[in-house]
């Protein structure tokens, strides 16, 4: 059976962190949304690992956080590598 990314552990960790960087920036899902000219249950749906995420899309997640895609990049991978310990 083909697993889809949504199933997977890296989504769930690439989901989570875009989730925490929402937070920690003190912005509501709605915010975002907007910031992303979609509705609040696009950024819901990611954030529970309910629809996937391409890179084009996380890339416009950083830009709403303000986030450089490098360095968020750079972190994920971190938490890749951190997960699979």
């Amino acid at each position: 059976m083909k697993r889809t990314s949504v199933h997977s552990a890296r989504h769930a960790i690439i989901t989570n962190y875009l989730r925490e960087l929402r937070v920690v920036r003190g912005l509501t899902q709605g915010e975002v949304a907007h910031a992303l000219d979609r509705p609040q249950t696009y950024v819901s749906d990611i954030e529970k690992n309910r629809r996937g995420v391409d890179m084009l899309q996380v890339m416009e997640f950083c830009d709403a956080f303000g986030v450089p895609f490098e360095d968020f990049a750079k972190d994920i991978m971190k938490r890749i590598r951190k997960a699979r310990a």
